[in-house]
């Protein structure tokens, strides 16, 4: 099976048919141009050949927005690949240095530092008053078959399993940031976006940082920091 880890992959994804902003397609080129690693580009025409005959997709993938598809398709590929990962946006540093610094350590993964505890999705006080300590989901590189990435990916499910009935209902395809409510809002309003249909029950972090901020704040020390973030830039 490929090992992404060894071969230095970075994978992305692209989990519609909607185009591509002109600022999105231009900080792919621009990670392309710098990373000297292998980047592939996950899209509905090459998803199906990642997807193993023993570990098949949870059932409620296909109901989720296509935001919540990338989140969920991030435990996938990094438990069974390894490799890296990076949300498609400009970054301007070469990734093998990192590859290297992870092959020769003891660790899991490594990525790049949170900068601030808003930043972390939780609601659990000492989570995010360990901001510093925990890794963005932005940036990331993995081991393949590491013990965190299988609870990653495990913890990801039992909240697909959770949500599945109600996914059912009302699927979050009327739009790619589709977003369930947040403690104290309206359901189905999320930003700029305005009002949406009511009961999509998967809010914006539920598949991504409410697991993955949990779950490196409960083995601090399995990974290392230290990758840049990418430059700062509106990808809407």
């Amino acid at each position: 099976m490929l090992n992404a880890f060894e071969d230095r992959i970075i994978w992305s994804f692209w989990t519609g048919d909607n185009e591509m902003s002109d600022i999105r397609a231009g900080a792919l080129e621009y990670l392309e141009e710098h990373c000297e690693a292998d980047h592939r580009l996950i899209t509905l025409d090459t998803l199906e050949d990642y997807i193993l005959e023993d570990d098949p997709f949870h059932e409620g993938y296909q109901y989720l927005s296509l935001t919540h598809k990338s989140d969920y398709l991030r435990s996938y590929f990094l438990y069974h690949y390894g490799g890296g990962y990076a949300d498609i946006k400009a970054y301007d540093f070469d990734w093998v240095p990192y590859f290297e610094e992870l092959e020769v350590s003891d660790k899991d993964f490594i990525g790049s530092a949170e900068v601030h505890p808003e930043h972390i999705a939780s609601d659990n006080f000492l989570v995010c008053n360990h901001f510093e300590k925990l890794a963005t989901v932005r940036t990331l590189i993995f081991k393949p078959k590491t013990e965190f990435a299988k609870e990653w990916k495990k913890r990801t499910n039992e909240k697909m399993d959770e949500v599945l009935d109600q996914l059912k209902v009302q699927d979050g395809l009327y739009h790619p940031r589709a977003t369930g409510a947040e403690p104290g809002l309206e359901a189905g309003v999320f930003g700029e976006y305005g009002d949406w249909p009511t009961g999509y029950p998967v809010v914006w972090n539920a598949l991504l940082g409410k697991i993955i901020h949990q779950l490196q704040y409960e083995n601090l020390g399995s990974f290392l920091l230290g990758m840049p973030n990418q430059l700062r830039i509106n990808y809407r």
